[in-house]
């Protein structure tokens, strides 16, 4: 496992936990506006958090944690992500949340099956003809569909999560990715942010205001049990 950062403690990213967010490195994808550049390529430069210290700072937040988050970069690109699922759960006896962007369905598959993971927040990020696009690569839109049905299927709990780019995502997009996750028990929809992004041309892009996301989520309501907006 490359892990590459540890925050002490998350309010937000793990639903009714108080959780640790480790984050992983290296990520398939190239979106322009991905909020971790630093984690998308891993280089000679990049931090690496030794497994011993890994565990001794799990150790030391096992009093007041009940959760963990494995983000990243892109966390199912890790190959010992499984092994490193089953050791977690023999050292702390706290359920484990998985973000992804849905591109390994074969990986999804697996920690689904192994039943070692008990949360996955998953990025739907575009309309279908627009995914390359909103990813910075060409895309097997498959693959991400089969990660929806998947989750879909109702074995973890999950949500799904987009963010709401101006300029391409707008209430067709809304539409189009709502007919895909239609019956999810929760859609977020979030705020996008243009002070660290990986494109600096993302840099001029500005926010959507707070009514239009607002507005967004109305439109999104009828394709999921629950519609939230998260960064407004």
């Amino acid at each position: 496992m490359h892990i590459v950062g540890i925050q002490r403690m998350s309010l937000i990213d793990f639903p009714g936990n108080i959780a640790v967010v480790l984050f992983t490195g290296g990520c398939d994808f190239r979106c322009p506006n991905c909020q971790n550049p630093d984690l998308v390529q891993v280089t000679a430069d990049t931090p690496h958090v030794d497994v011993a210290t890994l565990w001794a700072s799990l150790e030391e937040r096992k009093n007041w944690a009940d959760g963990v988050v494995i983000t990243g970069g892109e966390p199912l690109l890790q190959p010992h992500l499984p092994e490193f699922c089953v050791e977690f759960h023999q050292r702390a006896n706290m359920p484990i949340k998985i973000d992804t962007n849905g591109h390994h369905p074969e990986a999804l598959q697996r920690l689904i099956d192994e039943g070692n993971i008990a949360y996955v927040a998953m990025d739907v990020k575009a309309a279908p003809a627009r995914y390359s696009e909103a990813t910075g690569k060409l895309v097997n839109l498959d693959r991400i569909l089969r990660s929806i049905e998947l989750l879909k299927q109702n074995r973890v709990t999950y949500e799904f999560r987009t963010t709401v780019v101006p300029g391409l995502v707008d209430e067709a997009a809304i539409e189009q990715i709502g007919k895909l996750i239609e019956g999810a028990p929760l859609w977020a929809l979030q705020q996008f942010q243009n002070k660290v992004v990986l494109d600096p041309a993302m840099h001029t892009r500005k926010p959507l205001a707070p009514e239009r996301i607002r507005a967004l989520a109305v439109r999104a309501a009828p394709f999921a049990k629950k519609v939230v907006t998260r960064g407004i």
